[in-house]
């Protein structure tokens, strides 16, 4: 009998999602002194998961009910942590290992179920996402990116391996709990299901099967999804999900659509993916060229993706991470078609594919290896600036303020997870929807805080300046950043409102 060789790349891919723990929150610990992340959000869902684990209730505030998780099904993954004996942090760390071998083996998988022809890429490209610089941030960022692309891989690979499509439907359904814009994928297959069964005899009653049978799956956890939403704040979808894009809705009418299509597409091939754009290309022609439909749904995610964000939050910060999720379909897309480029090019000049084959794999692995690194310092650089500006600021809060003063906080993440039970008042509108219509209405919002009788005021200039320089809002306190803020970075200040 045959040894299982194929256990052996997995055991790897076990020690490089280790090693990827080691590196990525070593290298936070050795910068912040402590475990923290890059993000506000991360303590938010950080919040609701320690009042679903103590209190049994999706809420910010325990006792207030609130739409305003993100990533409900994030959320309720991370209610562990506070129940074991390791603290939440090691949760979140154990949950990133786990996301990143599992993402990786199923993207190897994936790439073989649609490209029999290059089975020698899977353990390629599974080592290729373990190593992605990307997913390595995101896996120990403390949001829902990898868990979400996990996912992701998950429902498309038990699409591709012929499953009942019931159950493609209800992990579709529940990619589109974690992050709304997990329906594309459901809607997708959808496409490519219909496809399949072509015009041959009886395809009408086999294309309605097919689609009610999708459809009952995404169902199953959407309809309690969407229900909660509606019954707490009397909307389908989070809060989130509307106050992110009135948030950003001066940045998307401020540039043309084009271009922040360009830029969000470009966004997520800096790395070593970057020398994969050819093959990436070539895969997308080849896909059309070919009529390859179950393809087309990792190009279609990709399309899908960057469209949706381009046209409602055109972001690029925290290195992309909404696009993050569509980096298997770069990986698995760009080796596939730059295998294909090469067998071309081995047919016509075998001698100039042997040397360019070596020459490009040599720069692809050293651009991996050091994105690696990079990802790491990124990382570390990224919790260091929140620690200060959120950590520390919710710390002084504590220290500063009575128990009994109302907070008006734009990013709500770390003063409410260190400060908790607080009364606050969020001027994002994640768990205050109220003001989501006319939250860019600063002398509005001002006076609407002050109504609710609010204390003081946690914001920055960067998002309110005329609120913070009007008279009847005095400064009291900021953190020294200048350490880790780069140079267009923003502080984050405590302003008491003087009656």
């Amino acid at each position: 009998m045959k040894p299982d060789t194929s256990s052996v790349p997995r055991l790897a891919l076990a020690c490089v999602a280790i090693a990827t723990c080691a590196l990525y929150v070593g290298m936070t610990i050795m910068q912040v002194g402590r475990p923290s992340f890059p993000l506000d959000d991360a303590w938010i869902h950080l919040t609701f998961a320690r009042n679903i684990a103590q209190y049994g209730q999706m809420a910010y505030i325990p006792g207030q009910l609130s739409a305003g998780s993100t990533a409900p099904l994030w959320t309720l993954l991370l209610s562990p942590g506070f129940v074991w004996p390791f603290g939440p942090e090691a949760w979140i760390y154990l949950l990133g290992m786990v996301c990143l071998c599992a993402a990786s083996m199923l993207a190897g998988r994936i790439s073989t179920q649609l490209f029999p022809e290059a089975r020698g890429l899977r353990w390629v490209i599974a080592f290729t996402l373990a190593f992605e610089w990307h997913l390595g941030w995101a896996a120990f960022s403390g949001m829902e990116t990898l868990f979400f692309t996990t996912l992701m891989l998950l429902a498309l690979d038990t699409y591709l391996s012929g499953c009942p499509l019931w159950l493609v439907g209800l992990l579709g359904g529940l990619l589109a709990a974690t992050r709304p814009e997990g329906m594309a994928l459901a809607g997708l297959i959808g496409l490519a299901q219909l496809a399949r069964t072509g015009t041959r005899i009886g395809a009408a009653s086999a294309r309605m099967r097919s689609l009610i049978a999708l459809a009952t799956g995404v169902a199953v956890p959407l309809i309690p999804y969407v229900a909660f939403n509606w019954l707490v704040s009397g909307t389908l979808l989070p809060n989130t999900f509307f106050a992110k894009q009135m948030e950003f809705a001066e940045i998307t009418s401020a540039t043309p659509f084009t271009v922040h299509l360009v830029t969000l597409s470009a966004i997520m091939f800096v790395g070593a993916q970057l020398v994969l754009v050819p093959g990436f290309l070539a895969a997308a022609w080849l896909i059309l060229r070919e009529r390859r439909t179950d393809a087309a749904v990792l190009l279609g995610w990709w399309l899908a993706i960057t469209l949706a964000f381009a046209i409602r939050l055109p972001s690029t910060f925290q290195h992309g991470r909404y696009e993050m999720p569509v980096l298997p379909s770069v990986l698995v897309l760009g080796w596939w078609g730059t295998w294909r480029i090469g067998r071309a090019l081995a047919r016509r000049a075998p001698a100039i594919e042997r040397v360019a084959r070596k020459t490009w794999l040599l720069t692809f692995g050293t651009l991996l290896l050091a994105f690696w690194i990079r990802g790491a310092q990124a990382l570390a650089t990224d919790a260091a600036i929140m620690d200060c500006i959120g950590v520390q600021t919710a710390r002084w809060l504590g220290a500063n303020t009575r128990s009994s003063d109302m907070l008006a906080v734009h990013d709500i993440g770390a003063v409410g997870y260190f400060l908790n039970g607080r009364p606050v008042l969020d001027m994002a509108g994640l768990i205050t929807p109220d003001v989501i219509p006319w939250m860019r209405d600063e002398p509005r919002l001002l006076q609407y805080i002050i109504d609710r009788g609010a204390v003081y005021i946690v914001s920055s200039d960067a998002w309110h300046e005329r609120l913070l320089h009007d008279a009847r809002v005095q400064f009291v306190h900021a953190n020294d950043c200048r350490s880790v803020l780069p140079p267009d970075g923003y502080a984050i200040g405590v302003y008491r409102i003087v009656r």
